[in-house]
């Protein structure tokens, strides 16, 4: 993806650029049909460079996460992102206060508004979860820590969680890391499956509290999030950025327990089966 972490940091300083060019389209989107075109092009052009950036930062990052340089990449980006967030603040809000037939009637004038039709049908669809733009500026600058708890977790269980060892039947001894794991649930002793699995998560088991303190934390940001944006539910709000009611949700889990007894029934049938 990139040659060198110096062309990384090249579309870094780009990005940081175009946020301050971006600035200048706050106030004017409703002027002309090709001041919003500008401005939609200007937008996604940087999404596309700061998605690229966030892809090599993460997996650069996952290749050891106990490397400290790599997690540097992931706050610069960290940083980038609630800075372009805060300034985009205005984005979506003047967006909304375009009166719909200003709206068609610039996409009947510059028909590459067109590329953009969901992402403008999308916020319209969302007005009652879009706030003012001070309100959004608010939200976004918490970009900052909103992560915090997935990286957390990601350093602790992947880094410098303490991986327990066992032995196994053909006398080889294991170290229970997450990698290791996958490769050797799936042995041929059921006895060494049996074991394997107890045994590694477990070891989780014994820092429950520390988890679920950092689960805890993750919950409430959410709920956080959703309050603000007037939804109900933090569920509601996780399933409404793809256009999903909770009923599709729900009636899956609703539908997956009333299968069960069946499942059940065919796992005794076998067991009987084979004795």
């Amino acid at each position: 993806m990139y040659p060198a972490l110096s062309d990384w940091q090249a579309d870094i300083k780009t990005v940081e650029a175009r946020i301050s060019d971006f600035a200048a389209y706050k106030g004017k989107l409703g002027e002309n049909s090709q001041n919003l075109l500008n401005a939609l092009n200007s937008y996604f052009g940087m999404l596309k460079i700061f998605y690229k950036a966030g892809t090599y930062a993460g997996n650069l990052s996952n290749e050891d996460v106990r490397i400290s340089e790599n997690q540097a990449l992931l706050q610069q980006l960290s940083a980038v992102g609630t800075k372009f967030g805060e300034t985009a603040s205005f984005f979506e809000p003047e967006i909304l206060a375009i009166p719909k037939e200003k709206i068609e009637k610039f996409f009947k004038e510059k028909p590459e508004l067109n590329t953009y039709s969901m992402y403008i049908d999308n916020i319209q669809r969302l007005r009652p979860y879009t706030l003012t733009e001070a309100e959004e500026k608010i939200l976004a600058s918490f970009g900052l820590i909103a992560g915090n708890q997935n990286t957390v977790y990601s350093i602790f269980a992947d880094g410098e969680k303490p991986n327990p060892k066992i032995t196994l039947s053909d006398g080889n001894e294991v170290e229970l890391s997450p990698a290791t794991f996958t490769g050797v649930r799936a042995v041929e002793n059921r006895d060494d499956r049996s074991k394997v699995f107890e045994t590694f998560f477990n070891s989780y088991g014994d820092f429950k509290n520390t988890l679920g303190a950092n689960l805890v934390g993750k919950v409430k940001k959410d709920w956080v999030y959703a309050k603000n944006r007037n939804y109900k539910t933090s569920l509601e709000s996780a399933l409404n950025g793809d256009t999903l009611p909770p009923t599709v949700y729900t009636t899956l889990i609703e539908q997956v327990n009333k299968s069960l007894p069946t499942l059940h029934r065919f796992w005794d049938l076998k067991k009987n089966a084979w004795g």
